[in-house]
């Protein structure tokens, strides 16, 4: 059964009824709430949500965070995190476990489908985090300059905060054993850790087109490397493409890769 059809279940909807009984105190730090699909229609039909709030239902946000993961898992560089969404999710789980803990009768056969749902969810979130994790050990000086820059820019940030402060302690371990190591013996002016570049000219990865509004791309000519090719991307297509090309389109959510 898909995502949807577990979360939709008419005879022990959790994961819906836990959502609409949010504690407030956590109001004013969560970015949107997730409700009621039915209960979010009529709100907006009758103008009671405010201009200024957003509702998503947990399909909804189960949908995106397995979009972000897909591509985070495909991607050959780090994405712009979406931990907002690993937030609500995780706050979504302690919710459903605890109303699974309070079912009377532990027979229903609803009961194991969402806990087999909760563990799949976990695990997607799990797994994002380590992908996340392990791209920043690799390249942890580069990530953190990268970071840097888009937020001077103003674009999307590469990192959350946690994730700031495990790639500066990372760094700092990683340089001080190779002072340890070897880089003490050297000369003074060749002590200095390099930080690559990542070269994604020649990555190469298969991706879905999402959205109507996605602009023609340009690709090298593998007849003439010299050349250009341009490609277009209407909604559904797939592709084999250079990930360089289409890396932007990713990060706006409008492609998924595969």
């Amino acid at each position: 059964a898909s995502e949807s059809e577990l979360f939709d279940s008419a005879d022990l909807d959790l994961f819906m009824e836990t959502s609409s009984q949010r504690d407030p105190s956590t109001q004013g730090r969560m970015e949107s709430s997730t409700i009621d699909a039915s209960e979010a229609v009529r709100q907006v039909e009758e103008g009671v949500a405010g201009d200024d709030e957003e509702f998503v239902t947990p399909a909804q946000l189960l949908s995106e965070m397995k979009q972000t993961w897909m591509n985070e898992c495909a991607s050959p560089s780090l994405l712009p995190h979406n931990y907002d969404a690993v937030d609500l999710l995780i706050e979504q789980i302690i919710q459903v476990e605890d109303g699974l803990g309070k079912v009377k009768n532990k027979d229903k056969p609803s009961v194991p489908m969402h806990q087999g749902e909760v563990a799949r969810v976990q695990y997607m979130i799990n797994d994002y985090m380590r992908k996340r994790l392990h791209k920043i050990e690799e390249h942890a000086r580069l990530v953190l300059r990268e970071h840097a820059s888009r937020v001077a820019e103003g674009c999307k940030p590469l990192l959350a905060e946690r994730e700031v402060r495990f790639a500066h302690g990372f760094a700092t371990l990683e340089t001080r054993l190779m002072h340890t190591a070897f880089l003490g013996k050297l000369p003074g002016a060749l002590q200095k850790v390099p930080v690559p570049a990542l070269n994604l000219d020649h990555s190469r990865c298969f991706a879905k087109v999402l959205k109507e509004d996605v602009e023609d791309v340009s690709v090298p000519d593998l007849m003439d490397p010299t050349q250009e090719v341009v490609v277009s991307l209407p909604k559904d297509s797939i592709h084999c493409i250079s990930y360089k090309s289409i890396m932007e389109h990713v990060e706006n959510d409008k492609i998924l890769l595969m």
